[in-house]
């Protein structure tokens, strides 16, 4: 599963073990524990990378092979990968947005692929954060 975490100015991509069920279920108890609001969402989460990023051509194929594999009757797959411009492309994930409440621009948003498309996924955002990093520091 693959977890982005949108903060004041930053997104931050994990990839974690287990399944989305299980981590809903475990945010669920602990905000009610703690006496606190949960808002959940189906929706969908958008992050870019870069063209020039190694190994985009091989996340291109396991996209292509995942929507084809779990979409076969025009089900909404749960990973799209958009060209934006020359320079970069536009990962689309469908999954599960969590806040405090519907309003909140921070927040948590889970979605679950296959294995190989979010090690992929999660290999090429560490490299293109680095990019970054090094740019900018």
């Amino acid at each position: 599963m693959l977890k982005l975490t949108y903060g004041n100015a930053e997104l931050q991509l994990e990839q974690l073990p287990g399944s989305l069920e299980a981590l809903i279920s475990r945010r669920a108890i602990l905000t009610a524990r703690l006496g606190q609001k949960l808002y959940l969402e189906t929706t969908q989460a958008s992050f870019l990378l870069s063209r020039d990023l190694p190994g985009l051509a091989e996340l291109e194929v396991e996209i292509c092979r995942e929507q084809a594999l779990f979409c076969p009757d025009g089900l909404a797959a749960p990973v799209d990968l958009y060209p934006v411009d020359e320079l970069s492309y536009e990962v689309a994930l469908r999954g599960v947005w969590l806040a405090e409440h519907g309003d909140a621009h921070e927040g948590m948003f889970v979605a679950a692929l296959s294995d190989r498309v979010e090690h992929l996924l999660y290999r090429l955002w560490t490299i293109s954060q680095a990019k970054v990093s090094f740019l900018t520091g």
